[in-house]
């Protein structure tokens, strides 16, 4: 944790999410509260395939409730939220292996990443 600039972003071993400050004509639906917007670039081969093969972006969110920690595996997922979901994909639901968060960054004022979440 902790903010830190001029990291190599492609020595990351986790997806990066960027946060934006938002373009006009955006949904409110896609922006945080405060109006930002966080964009992922996904490392998981399946993220990626099933993008490329949908032929577009995915709009997602955290597997918990805000101000909630975040789940390290699937079944750490409370049976809340995924009941509250359209679909739940059927891949990696064993994996005992736990995860965490993607690091998160955001353009500072000379549009450097600023590393807000490592």
């Amino acid at each position: 944790a902790g903010s830190g600039k001029h990291r190599n972003v492609g020595r990351l071993n986790r997806p990066l999410t960027v946060v934006y400050q938002p373009a006009a004509g955006l949904p409110p639906a896609l922006l945080h509260r405060d109006g930002t917007l966080a964009i992922r670039i996904v490392t998981d081969q399946f993220c990626q395939e099933l993008i490329s093969a949908l032929g577009r972006p995915i709009l997602s969110t955290a597997a918990c409730k805000a101000n909630e920690p975040f789940p390290p595996t699937f079944g750490a997922i409370s049976s809340e939220i995924l009941g509250a979901v359209d679909y739940v994909v059927k891949y990696r639901q064993d994996d005992k292996e736990p995860h965490t968060p993607s690091t998160m960054a955001r353009l500072d004022r000379h549009n450097e990443l600023e590393f807000i979440r490592e």
